[in-house]
């Protein structure tokens, strides 16, 4: 018989991340929790879970029904051999779509980092618009946040991104944007470990 444990532990495992790969998602947070995040790598929440569940249960819906192209990947190459990669939710006529499942609609058009995000996925696939689709988790209430593309932006955050690499190479936990935005402290899982300015790393790059 299997065991609650069994089934929460194959879900909660995290990929394997490739060597000297970073994601969208290490960039467009605290670079300082993005660097705790691999080197000292924890299971996914349960909460987290859910949410990347229900995501995606919502495009494999729509994916036969919808002229989109889902889950579209991108790999765009940095200094040293870093690579930065990313996975658009989906793509349709030069316009890029995040979809985001949230408590709350109006908190979540709040959130920075899903504009960031955005942002660079519309510059790797060059379109022309981005949208970002908030989905309101219990009701499912949708609606669509229209982002313009900004090419300054987005190379912003490709510097950012080989500032991380950089501190990843060295080993020493990065100094700027950490924290990137107000309040991303406040339910960290790396707290302990960015309180005593922990630098060790369990892998190495």
């Amino acid at each position: 018989m299997i065991t609650a444990e069994q089934i929460l532990k194959v879900l909660c495992e995290r990929k394997e991340r490739g060597e000297r790969e970073i994601y969208v998602t290490d960039v467009t947070k605290c670079l300082k929790k993005a660097y705790y995040s691999i080197v000292r790598p924890k299971e996914m929440a349960p909460q987290a879970l859910a949410g990347r569940l229900l995501h995606e249960a919502f495009a494999r819906n729509l994916q036969q029904a919808l002229p989109l192209f889902f889950e579209v990947s991108f790999a765009l190459g940095l200094e040293n051999g870093w690579v930065l990669k990313g996975r658009c939710d989906a793509i349709a006529d030069d316009c890029v779509y995040e979809f985001k499942f949230t408590r709350s609609i109006n908190k979540a058009k709040e959130n920075a980092s899903y504009y960031l995000q955005l942002q660079l996925y519309c510059h790797a696939f060059r379109a022309k618009k981005g949208y970002l689709v908030l989905i309101d988790r219990e009701t499912f209430d949708m609606e669509f946040v229209e982002v313009q593309p900004d090419v300054y932006v987005a190379e912003r955050l490709i510097e950012d991104a080989k500032y991380l690499c950089e501190c990843l190479e060295k080993r020493k936990v990065p100094e700027r944007l950490s924290p990137r935005f107000d309040g991303e402290c406040e339910f960290c899982d790396y707290t302990d470990l960015c309180s005593r300015g922990e630098e060790h790393a369990e892998r190495s790059f």
